[in-house]
């Protein structure tokens, strides 16, 4: 029976798959290019340094300028690339941007506590 929604576990697998790509140099990136059956195109990477940060943001103009010619493997390869695209910006999304204490005010100038009814 097919899933509908991947599972936390396989989320998460997902992510640590990721954040381990996002480190892979060149040579990482064309070795995984090739296993998923693209000699050609991982050649391709590998001369234009396409390490595994630069990996999520190539999309088919990029893939035109670097020479990609034959329009099914290009194809092919962006519907798995934006595996890695939508890895990347959860991600970015969960990223911690500030940590630390707030300070809030309380009622009354900080005389009462939180949540005690009070009119000043």
């Amino acid at each position: 029976m097919p899933q509908d929604k991947p599972t936390v576990q396989h989320d998460q697998k997902a992510m640590e798959k990721f954040l381990k790509m996002e480190t892979w140099d060149v040579k990482e990136v064309g070795e995984y290019i090739s296993s998923l059956g693209f000699k050609d195109i991982s050649e391709i990477f590998m001369a234009h340094k396409i390490d595994g940060s630069l990996l999520p943001s190539i999309g088919k103009a990029e893939m035109k300028e670097m020479g990609v010619k034959v329009v099914g493997d290009r194809l092919k390869f962006l519907k798995i690339n934006n595996k890695n695209k939508v890895l990347a910006r959860r991600v970015w999304r969960n990223k911690v941007i500030w940590e630390g204490e707030e300070f809030r005010e309380g009622p009354c100038g900080d005389m009462l506590p939180f949540g005690f009814v009070s009119t000043c």
